[in-house]
């Protein structure tokens, strides 16, 4: 269901009443409130800003998601890509233009509706189960956990959801409450910690949460370490102003929520970009104006120390999340897979896009061929508006925002230039380890984070000090060439939305008058108003209001989805084309996939996979295991699904020539609908079975054309010789009569239980990925897991009952235990003994938190 544009429904016609009077009231009631703090300048009573704050928080965050408190609109990018089901609802608040999308304004929605959002449901699964989620055997026959990295199992954002049983109503509920403690966090650090006004506050406020970078990855799992960017930030400048027990305690619960989610790349940017801010804090707070460089430099060291002890102690608590990163990034070489990452700038055509996504073509819309060559990279807008109260910063500054600003501001341009290439800029950059090896898309993160806290401190410097019309006119001048430079070059026959060229003018003409207009007897106060509200109405029409309606998909799956839950067993799904059960949703769903849409696939099943499965380089989709892109053919190699355990097949109705291949086969067809078919493979192979012959070779049994129930291949060096010594390497011996059994007694994601008997010697095939970290007990006595059939597992078996018990953990899980539990136990004694640590810390200072204070009370 769209909504009339002509005709607003009644609910919406009610929520703009509400929002309108939202603003009257703001405008009426809260006006003597802001006049108040927008004038103050020295410390005033914290409980009151914090009031204040919270308050101003809420607003914030209902102006900047409406639709989805008020109309049920979804953030969920597993809703927007609409993989498994296709009655979509969808709302939006304001107009938009004909032929909108709901996919219009996001840069990658399915890195989250293809990781973290089933990443999300495997942890809820997990936590109803009892199971651990260091091994998923739901994606690619068994993958890892945490140390995927991208789906970012163990983040705020998908624990608490988790927790609170995973349905969108959760999501979305526990999405919200984080954006609310994020702005709540930045608010206040604004406010007491840089003692800017509520006014200065509410404008970084509105760039945080609207700023292009954030509404085009929202929700996204590169996106989610923004979230708590201002929680650690205002933990590590607290602890600067004044040390204590506490405030390590709160660094290291900042720095946990944010390496908690272990999307690296954003990770790492928004690590190096809070302690940037701290550092700047400690240094800033350490300069009275009676001590010398040496005194100043020790003081600030000793603070800096302290907040990386924070950030260690965060490590330490979190040593059983990252050790087996670490062990994983090790194992599957990826820290050489990143280092060989070539850094693409975006192009001078773009700049404009640094301000606006909404001018001569819009940015984030899937564009010509020709433009996406001549724009180069994205470019994350950060306001047209924010961009000229940004240039008022350059003024004389009181020593402790100066020492704030510089760093910031030094960062901030060489963050730019190295996103568009300046040659200088990039060549250093690229000689950093790690940093120079992460992608343009990422270092909008640290762009957009500082910006968000310059935005805030002009508008503080024109609030109280007067309009600075030179930085004024070059930052409107750089933002008019650009735009005229795009326009110019992109061709008057190109544009197909000129209303927002004239919108574009029309804001830097805004924009720049109402500063000027600083310069007037205009109370100061309805000038720095007017920004913001103007500021919050730019980036309102900058984002995407077109938007799905929240549908439970996971929870309340698609009716093909139901007939795969009941089928039960341990046999594998595979599904062909899109759209239908992509790779990891079966990790949502409680179904074994053999496909994974997850970073660290195991090299040796991605080759086997794509070898037997998807032969043809042109349908595969990147480092993915997955049929997705697969096209309607005339034939699939059943045999090499049966291989991999499939007993259902999910095919698009509309792959007419691959359904006619697959009902001339012995495949069944047991359901069909509109969307889809399901085909039944009669005879699946077990996922436990017993064979007699072991043949060396680093290929499948299907390659050398043989029965995959009769022999398994390896090529591990340990294996082999087992064999070779048990006589059953390269033996032609008959086989017993019938095949003997193997039953699963018990299957955890990382413990299985299997019975076995032999009538002779042979192997215990089991059809899950291979990992070294996998170790097999028979009748309780250890034994060497072989690595068989290119990619499984097989244990050698002498004749008789056995009972054989396979068991996963990293190398380093136990160790990781010990320490984190070090590390909790290190809070909690910081904690207990915050009263006789407070005084010694203190000391160490050197009663530079109260010169500190001092200093800053004096500046003010």
């Amino acid at each position: 269901m769209v909504h009339d544009r002509r005709k607003p429904p009644r609910q919406r016609q009610w929520l703009q009443c509400v929002w309108s009077g939202s603003i009257v009231i703001l405008g009426r009631r809260g006006f003597s409130v802001l006049t108040i703090l927008a004038e103050h300048k020295s410390g005033p009573d914290n409980r009151r800003i914090l009031g204040l704050c919270a308050l101003a928080a809420i607003w914030l965050i209902v102006c900047a998601f409406p639709d989805v408190i008020f109309l049920r609109a979804s953030l969920s990018n597993a809703n927007v890509v609409n993989i498994t089901y296709d009655q979509q609802k969808k709302v939006r608040l304001f107009a938009e233009r004909e032929n909108r999308t709901t996919y219009d304004g996001l840069t990658d929605p399915g890195g989250a509706a293809f990781q973290s959002e089933p990443g999300i449901q495997f942890v809820r699964r997990s936590f109803h189960d009892g199971q651990s989620i260091y091994w998923n055997p739901y994606s690619a026959t068994g993958a890892y956990g945490p140390e995927t990295l991208v789906d970012i199992k163990t983040s705020p954002l998908s624990i608490i959801t988790a927790l609170l049983g995973g349905s969108d109503g959760a999501f979305h509920a526990v999405f919200l409450f984080l954006n609310l403690i994020a702005v709540f966090c930045l608010l206040v650090l604004l406010t007491i910690e840089f003692r800017l006004s509520l006014i200065a506050a509410l404008a970084g406020g509105v760039t945080y949460l609207l700023n292009g970078y954030y509404i085009a990855n929202m929700g996204s799992n590169v996106s989610q370490t923004w979230l708590y960017f201002p929680v650690l930030t205002l933990a590590l400048v607290s602890f600067a102003r004044r040390p204590s027990a506490l405030k390590i305690v709160g660094i290291s619960c900042g720095t946990g929520l944010t390496l908690a989610t272990t999307f690296l790349p954003t990770t790492i940017l928004t690590m190096a970009t809070a302690l940037l801010v701290g550092a700047a804090a400690s240094i800033g707070h350490s300069i009275p104006r009676e001590r010398g460089p040496g005194s100043i430099f020790r003081t600030a060291g000793v603070l800096i120390a302290g907040q990386l002890g924070g950030v260690a102690l965060a490590l330490l608590t979190l040593a059983i999340v990252y050790l087996p990163i670490f062990e994983a990034l090790k194992y599957m070489g990826t820290g050489d897979f990143y280092a060989k990452r070539v850094f693409f700038p975006t192009n001078l055509f773009n700049l404009i896009s640094l301000f606006t996504p909404k001018h001569a073509f819009e940015s984030y819309v899937p564009a010509t061929p020709q433009l996406s060559q001549m724009r180069g990279n994205f470019a994350f807008h950060q306001g047209i508006i924010g961009a000229l109260i940004a240039t008022q910063i350059a003024r004389p500054w009181p020593v402790f925002q100066k020492t704030i600003l510089i760093p910031l501001c030094v960062v901030l341009f060489v963050l730019i230039a190295r996103v568009y290439g300046l040659a200088g800029v990039s060549s250093v950059v690229n000689a950093i380890p790690v940093i120079g090896s992460l992608g343009e898309q990422y270092v909008w993160i640290s762009i957009g984070l500082i910006f968000t806290i310059v935005v805030a401190f002009g508008l503080q410097a024109l609030l109280e000090s007067g309009v600075r019309v030179i930085p004024l006119l070059v930052g409107a001048a750089v933002i008019a060439g650009a735009f005229a430079y795009t326009t110019l070059v992109w061709g008057k026959e190109n544009i197909k939305y000129p209303l927002y060229l004239g919108v574009t003018l029309a804001l830097i003409e805004a924009g720049v008058a109402l500063i000027i207009l600083r310069r007037t007897r205009t109370a100061p106060i309805i000038v720095a108003l007017s920004l913001v509200l103007l500021s919050w109405g730019e980036l309102t029409f900058d984002v995407n209001h077109y938007r799905p309606v929240r549908y439970d998909r996971f929870l309340d799956p698609a009716p093909f989805i139901g007939v795969l839950q009941k089928q039960g067993g341990l046999h594998r799904i595979a599904s062909y084309g899109q759209p239908g059960v992509p790779p990891e949703y079966g990790s949502a769903y409680g179904l074994y996939q053999i496909g994974s849409m997850n970073f660290q696939l195991f090299p040796r099943y991605e080759d086997l996979f794509n070898r037997l499965i998807l032969p043809n380089p042109a349908q595969r989709w990147q480092t993915f295991a997955t049929l997705v892109l697969a096209p309607d053919a005339d034939f699939l190699n059943l045999r090499g699904l049966d291989f991999l355990g499939v007993r259902f097949l999910v095919l698009p109705t509309t792959y007419v020539r691959l359904r006619h291949f697959v009902a001339e086969s012995r495949w069944k067809t047991i359901y069909e609908d509109a969307k889809f078919t399901i085909v039944e493979n009669p005879d699946p192979l077990p996922r436990a079975l017993i064979v007699h012959q072991v043949s060396e070779g680093h290929q499948t049994p299907l390659d050398i054309d043989r029965s995959l129930r009769e022999v398994a291949t390896s090529d591990d060096p340990v294996f082999i010789a087992e064999a070779r010594a048990s006589g059953i390497l390269g033996s032609r011996a008959e086989p017993p009569g019938q095949p003997e059994p193997a039953e699963i007694t018990r299957y955890d994601h990382t413990k299985v239980e299997i019975s076995a008997t032999l009538s002779q010697k042979g192997v215990l095939v089991l059809n899950d990925a291979w990992h070294p970290n996998w170790k097999v007990w028979v009748d309780g006595e250890e034994r060497h897991l072989g690595l068989v059939n290119q990619a499984f597992r097989g244990v050698l078996l002498d004749p008789g009952k056995h009972v054989v018990e396979m068991r996963y953990a990293p190398r380093t899980f136990l160790i990781g235990k010990i320490f984190s539990g070090i590390g909790l136990a290190v809070l909690l004694c910081l904690v207990l003994f915050r009263r006789w640590i407070d005084p010694r810390l203190a000391a160490l200072i050197g009663g530079a938190g109260n010169g500190a204070s001092a200093q800053v009370r004096r500046a003010g």
